[in-house]
């Protein structure tokens, strides 16, 4: 007597709760967006010597535990915004290759466009992303010594890097917070 094959049965593959069709910004594509563009300005980095007055204080993005998800995106696009505008008009004047400035404005606009699903209202996110503005407005006031070049570049450099390292730590709270709702 012959026996018809059991059907295989094929596990369920479930979005992850921290993704949402609404918001890919908190899968893991989001995260390795960040850290990709971590790895690029690594490269990036300045090899010139620059005097120690060189330095500027980079003080962190003060981010709250209870942020909505909204105004944590509001904050990660208005960096990246911010960014590409920058690397737009200045990249090869930092010195960079045409390589490493064409990746780093393309995962820049691929990080804007994965967190554009998540904001709902720019203006109710004010709030958040002023005293960042603000922040960026103040670094670029009190670079010091604006005469040197290298000096100037390592100073772009540190603050871009900066930013993006507050954007990977935020972009990781949200995510855990996303899982634990």
């Amino acid at each position: 007597m012959s026996q018809t094959p059991s059907p295989k049965l094929l596990p369920v593959v479930l979005p992850s709760r921290g993704s949402s069709p609404e918001c890919p910004w908190l899968d893991n594509k989001g995260e390795f967006l960040v850290h990709k563009i971590l790895t690029v300005l690594d490269r990036m980095e300045p090899m010139e010597e620059i005097p120690d007055d060189c330095f500027l204080p980079l003080p962190p993005i003060d981010f709250t535990h209870n942020m909505s998800l909204g105004a944590a995106a509001a904050i990660v696009d208005k960096v990246a915004r911010k960014t590409i505008r920058l690397y737009s008009k200045k990249c090869h004047q930092l010195g960079h290759t045409q390589k490493d400035c064409s990746e780093l404005l393309h995962l820049l606009h691929q990080l804007r466009q994965w967190v554009a699903p998540c904001l709902t209202d720019t203006w109710e996110y004010k709030e958040v992303t002023e005293p960042i503005l603000e922040q960026l407005r103040q670094q670029r006031q009190t670079a010091p010594n604006p005469g040197n070049t290298a000096c100037a570049r390592h100073s772009i450099w540190a603050a871009t890097t900066h930013y993006y390292r507050q954007v990977a730590r935020l972009t990781s709270l949200m995510f855990k917070q996303h899982l634990m709702n």
